[in-house]
């Protein structure tokens, strides 16, 4: 029986512990999926959003201090202790606090992994990433620190990646890619785009990603590309957003 490939698009910020839980979420879920519909492959590219654009390079701030500036000490208590208890729930440590920054170099990293290495090594660059910033509190938006994650990431060696991030390189795509983002509708992230149709948003856990991953093998034909567009959409849950 034919392979049948399904394109999932994840449209993610560095900053948002949500798409870094996602990432664990959805991961968990493929894996699951696939022991069942063996002949189905994912493809998985990541997309960058910047939640934050006001945040300069090497001027990180304090994550929870923005938190209750922004939504005030009670919903911002009650994001935080959620963030904590999600993470652990996928094994995950994050704290309470930690820091927000400018993440613009970072997505570059991980672009340039994507066109290096495609899903298998952007995937590593971005865990690299999120854990760097969300667990360890490193600020990557930082040159020094970033080179650091790209030679342990296999990416490029430290040498190499400061002198890619000291220059243009990628920076026009990169900024493409988070404005047709814009134009698109999107404000908040994760958001997961299935072969450019459908789009499951925000923090969904394994189990919404399972059930939706299932309805689409599980449609009649879908697995050999007979399946219409509407019976597949009727298949889906009605956690996607059309």
């Amino acid at each position: 029986m034919a392979t049948k490939q399904v394109n999932l698009t994840v449209i993610y910020d560095l900053n948002c512990p949500f798409s870094f839980i996602g990432q664990k979420e959805i991961s968990s879920a493929i894996d699951e999926v696939t022991k069942t519909y063996n002949t189905l492959h994912f493809q998985v590219e990541y997309r960058p959003y910047v939640l934050h654009p006001s945040i300069k390079p090497d001027q990180p701030q304090d994550r929870t201090a923005h938190c209750i500036q922004t939504y005030g000490d009670e919903k911002a208590s009650a994001c935080l202790k959620k963030f904590k208890e999600r993470g652990r729930d996928v094994g995950l440590e994050i704290s309470e606090g930690g820091i927000l920054v400018n993440t613009d170099r970072a997505h570059r990293l991980a672009y340039r992994a994507w066109k290096k290495g495609g899903q298998s090594l952007q995937q590593t660059v971005i865990s690299n990433l999120f854990q760097a910033l969300i667990v360890n509190h490193k600020d990557i938006s930082n040159i020094n620190i970033l080179s650091e994650i790209a030679e342990a990431s296999c990416l490029m060696s430290k040498d190499q990646a400061i002198t890619y991030l000291n220059s243009d390189d990628d920076v026009q795509v990169v900024e493409d890619q988070i404005e047709e983002a814009r134009k698109g509708g999107i404000s908040g992230v994760p958001v997961v785009i299935i072969e450019g149709r459908w789009a499951i948003s925000g923090g969904q856990t394994r189990d919404v990603y399972l059930q939706i991953f299932k309805k689409l093998a599980g449609c009649k034909g879908f697995i050999n590309s007979t399946c219409s567009p509407e019976s597949t959409a009727k298949a889906l849950s009605a956690k996607i957003v059309a």
